[in-house]
């Protein structure tokens, strides 16, 4: 009776059918043959999903490349270094500057082909601001001081911290 207690205990986990043979090759076969499959299909779906993106990438690298044109289309024609008629400022827009010292550089008229930033070379900036943070070092910090109760003054400006206009008056 042991002898079949043991039979019935292998038979029941699946290592030996009513003949004695291994049954697990079988199964691991089939088993095999199944992710076998599963990875054939994963291996497709990943290829259409690749293939999903790329189509996508390409969309969009041609929707980059139809904005660019409709950009560079819509380019204003004071860009395209056209005769132009400009008066330049440059101006330290901080609130505790006063009103009549806060313009640095105002130009007169002036006939030009250059860029905005071709114009701003050719003001004498650093000269400008050594100036001017002359005076800002004069000057108190409104906003500081009234975070800390007590006078504090500006600190000296940058070149960043500055603002410049070009006032186009006429085109050509």
């Amino acid at each position: 009776m042991g002898a079949e207690i043991a039979a019935m205990s292998v038979a029941a986990c699946g290592v030996a059918n009513k003949y004695g043979n291994d049954t697990r090759k079988p199964l691991e076969r089939d088993l095999d043959e199944f992710r076998r499959r599963q990875i054939q299909q994963d291996i497709a779906q990943n290829q259409a999903a690749a293939g999903n993106v790329q189509d996508q990438v390409r969309g969009l690298v041609g929707q980059r490349r139809r904005l660019m044109i409709d950009e560079a289309q819509s380019i204003p024609k004071e860009i395209y270094m056209t005769k132009r008629l400009v008066r330049v400022f440059l101006v330290d827009p901080n609130e505790s500057v006063p009103l009549d010292s806060s313009m640095l550089y105002k130009s007169d008229e002036k006939l030009t082909d250059l860029t905005d930033q071709e114009l701003f070379f050719e003001i004498p900036v650093q000269e400008l601001l050594t100036k001017h943070n002359a005076l800002r070092a004069t000057l108190i910090d409104k906003a500081a001081s009234k975070r800390s109760n007590k006078d504090v003054l500006l600190e000296p400006a940058k070149i960043r911290d500055l603002t410049m206009t070009v006032l186009v008056l006429e085109t050509w």
